[in-house]
């Protein structure tokens, strides 16, 4: 889904309306599964895969399930490299698996020297930014470290319309990982990536793989995608 322009001054900030309905009434897409979706962006892309380990003790089973993304962008794409801060995970997929082109580091602060000699379709942020303290301010100083050599980001992030929050809402329950800091729309998610100067293309919403719950197999036939799990949003610096 791209957004209408009548929405672009509203998300850069030069339109304000404290009441704005934003309709999602023209969503197409050929899949809703959230592997599938970021596989098909990245086939045969250069990719950086920021993030890339996972939590340790969910590898092995992802793996075996052929669900673990990085693996399926390595195996897709047309260069894939992975950074992630979680040196104790790197080092386990390194010794366990044998995939190259793993760094450990906090994109802000390391070495571009493994990214500066070469140019770069995407930078992958797979449900990275709500955990992120300041995620406008993440952002802008990473497009301006990268945007000599990225051309674009992909930008995943849990749904706040997702189907299964809402049916906790509805029990007056919050429902959330404990380390998050922000729950995003596909509006706000989109305003964050503006507002750090990126220029926003498509929003794709997607299920965690095909639901397994009677509730969720409903919201995904019927394409009640704005209760989707996951927010896909791809950008370009």
């Amino acid at each position: 889904m791209k957004f209408k322009n009548d929405y672009l001054g509203f998300l850069s900030g030069r339109v304000f309306s404290s009441k704005l309905l934003v309709s999602f009434q023209e969503e197409k897409q050929e899949t809703f599964d959230r592997i599938e979706i970021l596989k098909n962006l990245c086939k045969n892309k250069k990719i950086i895969h920021l993030g890339c380990a996972d939590h340790k003790d969910l590898i092995d089973y992802k793996i075996k399930h052929n669900i673990w993304l990085h693996k399926i962008l390595v195996e897709n794409s047309q260069k894939c490299i992975g950074i992630d801060i979680n040196k104790e995970a790197v080092d386990y997929i390194k010794s366990n698996y044998k995939i190259k082109g793993l760094y450990v580091g906090n994109i802000l602060e390391m070495s571009l020297d493994k990214i500066e000699s070469e140019s770069w379709d995407y930078i992958i942020l797979g449900e990275i930014i709500e955990h992120i303290d300041n995620p406008v301010e993440f952002l802008h100083i990473m497009h301006e470290r990268l945007k000599p050599f990225v051309k674009g980001i992909i930008l995943t992030a849990p749904n706040a319309w997702s189907l299964q929050i809402i049916k906790q809402v509805k029990n007056n329950i919050e429902m959330i990982n404990s380390d998050h800091r922000y729950w995003f729309t596909p509006y706000t998610l989109s305003k964050v990536l503006v507002r750090a100067g990126y220029v926003v293309k498509e929003v794709h919403f997607s299920f965690f793989s095909m639901p397994k719950y009677n509730f969720l197999k409903i919201a995904y036939k019927k394409k009640h995608f704005l209760q989707s799990d996951s927010l896909i949003i791809t950008a370009e610096f």
